[in-house]
């Protein structure tokens, strides 16, 4: 029974199919022409011009990736080595200064590395003491206990409650300040210190400087990267001067500071020191005085008498708790960058004008400390500025005007005479 029903259901096909082919069109001269692909023609419409666009592509984009990652997984694997935990920090000492010394200026000489990496500038600079050098400090680390410190070790610290903004003593102060025109003309800095100082005198009536009463030092001055996602986040500008001869040899301070164009958003910042390092602080709110426009600056200084290290962002944290909102705080381990680390030259004077205290700097960099110690060669940039307070010592909000006039006609006078290569604002 099954091959008979087989047959019919065969034979029923394949009427129905001699039934559809009749109902179908003939077309013999498609049927002549058609002619079955062969191999070589198959690749070549498999391989058409876009579609070897869009394969070349692809392959590109694929290489690229893999360059890219081999370039950034190092790095970020270093950035992230080497981490310290918080119990590391120096402990604070209470030691306070009634006046600090003072310079200003914009360094560019280096370029951003980590602080490991200093140790090699430090050495090429001669005879810094390598217990004032952050790097040789550092270069312990790589081989010491806290190369072992973990991640998962790391203790983050809590930020605590901020300070009454009544209860932080920010002194108010202005700043008048001149560029060098002329760094050749500082190969005698003792003689270009005395001309300053003698029309000091006869433009300023308030005014009796000698230069035996100037405190002169030397200096190691460097920044702090703080900014993106594998450092602090916030980008803060943070200052390291550790003094290494001369006035204040051993001792050193870290400020952190903003500007604007108005006091209000240049002063309105929470930089207050952490409590324990309150009493060895000073806070001011500046007006910066320039050739072509003015500004505004805070600056919160923490003074110590030794040479302070910093190595991340939790160490910043214990003296600025208040400054990195944008930090994880489970990311306080990320390690700072070391910027701009230069030796410097300064003589300070300090007085009184009448009922106003004022601060005058030289400030010289040079290439290495031993340049910036014998002072026989010209310096690669320099300034001179004048600060000025606000009577009470910059607690009041009243200025002695007659003091400030005559501020800035000397500082008038000294352009005129020495030049002054200040561009800011212009």
């Amino acid at each position: 029974e099954s091959t008979t029903t087989d047959d019919n259901t065969n034979l029923v096909g394949a009427t129905y199919e001699r039934d559809v082919e009749g109902l179908l069109p003939v077309d013999n001269t498609l049927l002549d022409e058609y002619r079955p692909p062969g191999p070589l023609e198959f690749l070549r419409s498999f391989c058409s011009k876009r579609r070897a666009c869009i394969i070349i592509a692809f392959a590109l984009v694929c290489i690229f990736i893999v360059l890219a990652l081999g370039t950034i997984v190092p790095s970020v694997v270093l950035t992230r080595s080497h981490r310290r935990d918080s119990s590391n920090s120096e402990s604070p000492y209470a030691t306070s200064y009634a006046s600090s010394q003072t310079s200003f200026g914009y360094s560019t000489f280096n370029t951003p590395g980590s602080l490991s990496e200093v140790s090699s500038y430090i050495a090429s600079m001669g005879s810094y003491k390598p217990s004032f050098s952050p790097a040789s400090r550092l270069s312990t680390y790589h081989t010491s206990e806290y190369s072992s410190i973990e991640e998962e070790t790391f203790t983050p610290i809590e930020t605590p409650d901020p300070p009454l903004a009544e209860n932080e003593f920010v002194r108010n102060s202005a700043e008048f300040q001149i560029t060098y025109s002329n760094n050749d003309a500082w190969i005698n800095r003792g003689d270009m210190v005395s001309r300053f100082n003698e029309q000091c005198n006869i433009l300023n009536p308030y005014m009796n400087l000698s230069v035996a009463d100037g405190l002169e030092s030397t200096r190691i001055q460097y920044k702090l990267l703080t900014g993106g996602a594998l450092r602090c986040y916030n980008t803060r500008d943070i200052r390291v001067r550790e003094y290494t001869s001369g006035w204040g040899a051993g001792t050193s301070y870290v400020d952190i500071k903003s500007n604007a164009h108005t006091k209000s958003r240049a002063c309105d910042v929470p930089f207050w020191p952490a409590d324990n390092y309150y009493p060895q602080s000073r806070q001011k709110c500046e007006r910066d005085v320039h050739m072509c426009q003015d500004k505004f600056s805070h600056e919160t200084r923490i003074f110590f008498d030794h040479v302070h290290l910093m190595r991340t962002c939790q160490d910043i944290l214990l003296l600025y708790p208040w400054a990195f909102d944008e930090l994880p705080t489970e990311e306080q381990y990320h390690e700072v960058d070391v910027d701009d680390l230069n030796p410097w030259w300064t003589t300070l004077y300090t007085g009184v004008m009448d009922d106003t205290n004022y601060e005058i700097a030289f400030t010289l960099r040079y290439k290495t400390l031993e340049d910036a110690e014998e002072g026989n060669i010209s310096p690669d940039y320099g300034e001179w500025s004048i600060r000025i307070y606000t009577l009470d010592d910059g607690a009041s909000e009243l200025w002695n005007h007659d003091v400030v006039n005559a501020t800035r006609t000397m500082w008038e006078g000294l352009t005129e005479e020495f030049g002054n290569r200040d561009t800011f604002g212009c």
